[in-house]
Parts: C-alpha cells; sequence; structure tokens
C-alpha cells in the first residue's frame, strides 16, 4: 500500500534469559514529496485523500536460515526454527475523516528470540459482510480536481519485506520490538514521486471518479497500476531514523 512499510526496533533492555521478545505491530501513514504536504492527505497534481484502508490476512517474521553443509542439517535445523505467523485479519484504517495520517495498533504478541531476515505480509479481500472493506484488499477516497474518487481492489497479494540494507536483519534478543508498518502514500497517489492518477476520468458521468478492477469509468488499467505500486513502496526502516 503505498509507502515505505517501516520496521521501528523500540530496544528497552537485553535479557538473554528472556527466550521471547514483546512485539507490537503499529500501521501508519506518511507523506514523503518535495510537492505535497503530511496535512489533510494533500498530493501533487489536484489530488487529496481522505480514506486509506488496507486489509492484512497475516503477517508472518521469516527466520534467516544459516549457511548449512547438508540437507540432513537443513531438515534439523527447520525442525527447530519455524516461521512465526500473526493471524488476522487486520482491517487498517490510515488517514482520519480531515485525511491526517494516523497510527493503528494492529496487535501485541510474544515472538521466540533469533535472527530474522524479513516480514511477510499478506493482503487479502475483507470477508466481513458488515464491513466497507468486504470483497476489498486495499481502498482510498479523495477528490481529483475537487471531483471525488474512489478506489480500490481485490488483489490477493504477499509482500516480502527487508530493511534497505540487505546485510541487516531483525535480531531478537529478549527486548522490546516496535513494527511499523508505514505506508508513504506519496508512493502511491504523487504525480512527482509516485504514480499521476490525475488523469483518471469519470467515463459515466455520475460525477464520480472509479478506479477498480472492474469500474464504469475505464480506469480499470490504472488500478492494477496502483496495485502493482504497492510492494515497491513498502520497505522497513528502523524508526529511530523515521522523524515523520
Amino acid at each position: 500500500m503505498a509507502g515505505a512499510l517501516a520496521l521501528g526496533l523500540a530496544a528497552c533492555g537485553d535479557d538473554a534469559e528472556n527466550p521471547n521478545s514483546a512485539v507490537t505491530i503499529i500501521a501508519k501513514a506518511s507523506v514523503n514529496s518535495s510537492t505535497s504536504s503530511n496535512t489533510g492527505g494533500r498530493m501533487a497534481s489536484g489530488v487529496a485523500l481522505d480514506e486509506f484502508k488496507i486489509n492484512i490476512r497475516e503477517i508472518e517474521f521469516e527466520f534467516e536460515e544459516p549457511e548449512l553443509e547438508s540437507d540432513a542439517e537443513e531438515e534439523a535445523w527447520e525442525n527447530v526454527y519455524e516461521d512465526v505467523k500473526l493471524r488476522g485479519p487486520f482491517e487498517v484504517n490510515l488517514l482520519s475523516e480531515s485525511g491526517a495520517a494516523l497510527d493503528q495498533l494492529l496487535t501485541s504478541t510474544s515472538i521466540p528470540n533469533g535472527d530474522f531476515e524479513e516480514i511477510e505480509f499478506k493482503l487479502h479481500k475483507g470477508e466481513d459482510t458488515g464491513s466497507d472493506m468486504y470483497g476489498k484488499s486495499v481502498s482510498a477516497s479523495g477528490a481529483i480536481n475537487g471531483t471525488p474518487f474512489i478506489f480500490w481492489h481485490d488483489t490477493d497479494e504477499e509482500f516480502e519485506i527487508d530493511f534497505e540494507d540487505v546485510n541487516r536483519n531483525i535480531e531478537l534478543r529478549g527486548q522490546s520490538l516496535n513494527v511499523i508498518l508505514n505506508f508513504n502514500l506519496a508512493l502511491l497517489f504523487d504525480s512527482v514521486n509516485g504514480i499521476d492518477i490525475s488523469g483518471a476520468t469519470d467515463g459515466n458521468g455520475d460525477g464520480i471518479i472509479e478506479i477498480s478492477p472492474n469500474d464504469p469509468d475505464g480506469n480499470q488499467e490504472l488500478a492494477d497500476i496502483l496495485k502493482d505500486a504497492i510492494e515497491d513502496a513498502t520497505d522497513l526502516i528502523d524508526d529511530h531514523d523515521d522523524n515523520d
């Protein structure tokens, strides 16, 4: 979904006797653009966001596998170290009614200590018939040059994300860990740093620009471009480097 998916490490002591680490997972939105503001969800090219939601089915912490010399050693290692999966769904709302960025707590849990090479999260369309995310894995709304727009997609995607430094891993040693899923919305909806959606059209003339896999306005190609950009717009960064 948009942005640079960020991981924050907040060490609160290192207890070698503690076999687990406390993990808190938070989702947030940010806008990094030379031509946009962090307030009100405003982007370049006359685009303003007032809502951005995603539905995450599962979050998985993947252990780093060491260099092993035989299949037997590899099998023995895999029998001991099993990737940690956190089951959702986690329905995430990243903007307030005024378009301001929100921080949303997804879950708090305990994870075995170890070195994790990456985190994987799975987008999946909502299955709660009482939710406005039913049948959708991502949705956004706002205005394009003053005309209301709605974007949604029902894609099922798995994204593996890591630090920008490929030599850096997630090391759990009994400390507390904040996992911050940081979605940089400018990498989706900003014509300078992301995708220019200002050309989306209201093909059926009903006063709303619809962008989806099967919309009546003819914007399906743009919907797929936005969907494909989600993975490229995600990353892991240390929250000490995140000044939003």
